[in-house]
C-alpha cells in the first residue's frame, strides 16, 4: 500500500487510531458476556421460520414471545406454515444456517450460539469498511478516508446498531444496505470518470506535443549554423589528372591575340584611305 506510505504521520496514525476503534467497539460488544443484543424473539420468529430455526426453550412453543432478555441459542424444530418474511437478511442468516446443518449432519451439536451471525456480520461490515478506505485512499482522499473510518467508529459500531448483530431482525441487513449504498455512492463520486481521464491524458498528451515541437522547431538553426560551417571549412576532392593531343592553352590563346589584333589593325588602314 505505496499510497499509504506517503500520507503525513498525523494522516496515518488517525487513520490507524479510528479503524483500531471501530474493531474494538464492534468486538467488544459482540464478544460480551452475557449477550448484548435486542429482545423480544415474536418479531424474529418471521425470518427464522424461513430457516425452520427457532430460540432453544425446552417446553415452550416455537413462536411464542420472550421480551424479558434476548436469546442466545438456537435449534432446528418445526415451525408454523406461512409464517416466512423474505428479507436481504437472508444473504447473511442462510449461510450460517446451512454450517449448523452441515455441522449436524458430521455429529456436531444440535444447539447454536446466534453469536455466529454476530461474527459473520461483524467480519462483512469489516471487508466492506476496508475496500471503502483502500478506494478512497487510492484516490489519494485522505481527507475522505479519515471521515469514513470516523463514521464507522462512532456511528456505525455504536450500540444502536450492533445490538442487531447477535439477532435474527431484518434492522441489521437495513443498516449494512445503508452503509453499503452510502461507501459505494462516495467511491463513485471520488472516482474519476471516464471524461475526466481523458481530458487528463489529452492534457498530458498536448504538453508533450508542445515540448517536442518546441524542441524541433529550435534545432533547424544549430543545423543550419553547422552547415555553414561545414561549407566553409569542407572543399571538394580533386578529380584524376588528365591529357590532351591538341594545342596547348597558352598557344591557342596568343594565335586568337595576333588575329584580333591583325583585323583591328586592318580597320584602321581603311578608314585613314577614305
Amino acid at each position: 500500500m505505496s499510497y499509504f506510505k506517503r500520507l503525513p504521520r498525523w494522516a496515518r496514525f488517525l487513520l490507524i487510531a479510528l479503524g483500531a476503534l471501530a474493531i474494538a467497539r464492534g468486538i467488544v460488544l459482540v464478544r460480551h458476556d452475557p449477550l448484548l443484543a435486542f429482545a423480544n424473539s415474536y418479531d424474529q420468529v418471521r425470518y427464522t421460520t424461513c430457516l425452520d430455526l427457532a430460540p432453544w426453550r425446552p417446553g415452550v412453543q416455537a413462536d411464542r414471545a420472550n421480551p424479558p432478555a434476548p436469546l442466545s441459542r438456537f435449534a432446528f424444530q418445526p415451525m408454523p406454515v406461512g409464517t416466512c418474511t423474505w428479507t436481504s437478511d437472508l444473504l447473511l442468516t442462510a449461510p450460517v444456517a446451512l454450517g449448523w446443518r452441515i455441522s449436524e449432519h458430521f455429529g456436531g451439536r444440535a444447539i447454536h450460539s446466534v453469536r455466529r451471525v454476530a461474527d459473520l456480520r461483524l467480519l462483512v461490515w469489516f471487508v466492506v469498511a476496508f475496500w471503502a478506505t483502500r478506494a478512497f485512499l487510492r484516490e489519494n482522499r485522505p481527507d475522505v478516508a479519515i471521515a469514513h473510518l470516523a463514521w464507522l467508529a462512532l456511528v456505525g459500531m455504536d450500540p444502536a446498531n450492533t445490538l442487531y448483530l447477535s439477532t435474527f431482525y431484518a434492522e441489521a441487513a437495513a443498516v449494512f444496505g445503508l452503509y453499503v449504498c452510502g461507501v459505494g455512492t462516495i467511491a463513485a463520486l471520488v472516482r474519476p470518470t471516464r471524461v475526466a481521464i481523458r481530458s487528463r491524458s489529452s492534457s498530458a498528451a498536448l504538453r508533450l506535443k508542445v515540448r517536442t515541437r518546441t524542441s524541433s522547431g529550435a534545432q533547424p538553426s544549430a543545423t543550419r549554423a553547422t552547415t555553414a560551417s561545414t561549407s566553409v571549412v569542407v572543399f571538394p576532392v580533386p578529380g584524376p589528372a588528365s591529357t590532351s593531343n591538341g594545342p596547348s592553352a597558352c598557344s591557342t590563346t596568343a594565335c586568337c591575340a595576333s588575329s584580333s589584333d591583325g583585323a583591328a589593325g586592318g580597320a584602321s588602314a581603311g578608314a585613314t584611305r577614305r
